[in-house]
């Protein structure tokens, strides 16, 4: 099976490289691919090689496509960014925002649909709550319509209840063959919902797999520091690990 991300022996990061001669692959196929480190284990610093944002040594290719080789606007029809604390600087409706990256009208109509904009088409970008802002970043990146997608921490400044709006939605971009790969720092989110789980220390990959085969005790004291238990419903059917408090 060809890959939709493949990663060659790359160096590179700040003054100090995080990553040393690092490699990943992660095959075609929709999934939610969830990046788990601590801070300073490299994960927003990896998309930031993707977009093109750090320069860097080694290869990448992206659907097949050396990123290298790729202008700015030609890598926006292959994937798309939601970045960390992402920002829109000028007074634009949520449509505008949402209109300016997407491949279609059609795109812009349902990418307000899917993250519940509705009503909001007209609103200021600047006038918006903070949940509504990140919703709002998320529709854009969604308009591109590109195969694969990353996600920067997504959904940190939303309530409980966007949080598990916005997850299952990704879920179901990755049922329908998008590929997602998302930053994030809750253990229980990463558990439920992810298809794959990357972990990373010190720009090392720790463990790639099944959220089985990586969120181990003894992973996550490896990485994290942290004795871990296990916690399951009522029912028994859901087992999630959880720190010891």
């Amino acid at each position: 099976m060809a890959d939709i991300l493949r990663i060659e022996h790359l160096t590179g990061g700040y003054d100090t490289p995080i990553f040393q001669d690092f490699s990943l692959r992660i095959p075609q196929g929709g999934r939610l691919v969830t990046l788990l480190g601590p801070n300073g284990s490299g994960k927003s610093t990896l998309l930031k090689f993707l977009y093109r944002q750090l320069s860097y040594q080694g290869n990448i290719w992206i659907d097949g496509i050396d990123l290298s080789s790729l202008r700015q606007r030609e890598l926006a029809k292959h994937l798309s960014l939601v970045p960390q604390n992402g920002r829109i600087d000028y007074d634009f409706t949520v449509e505008e925002a949402v209109r300016m990256s997407a491949s279609t009208p059609a795109a812009t109509r349902i990418a307000l649909q899917l993250c519940h904009l509705e009503g909001k088409e007209q609103t200021s970008v600047q006038a918006l709550s903070g949940g509504e802002f990140q919703r709002t970043l998320i529709a854009r990146a969604l308009a591109q319509a590109s195969p694969l997608m990353l996600l920067d921490e997504p959904v940190s400044s939303l309530d409980i209840a966007q949080q598990i709006g916005m997850m299952r939605l990704f879920k179901q971009l990755a049922r329908e063959g998008k590929t997602l790969v998302c930053v994030l720092h809750d253990l229980s989110l990463a558990q439920v919902y992810s298809d794959e789980v990357i972990l990373l220390q010190k720009g090392n990959l720790v463990s790639q797999g099944s959220p089985e085969v990586v969120l181990t005790p003894k992973h996550l004291f490896q990485v994290y520091g942290v004795e871990t238990q296990m916690l399951a419903d009522e029912s028994h059917k859901l087992r999630l690990l959880c720190p010891r408090w």
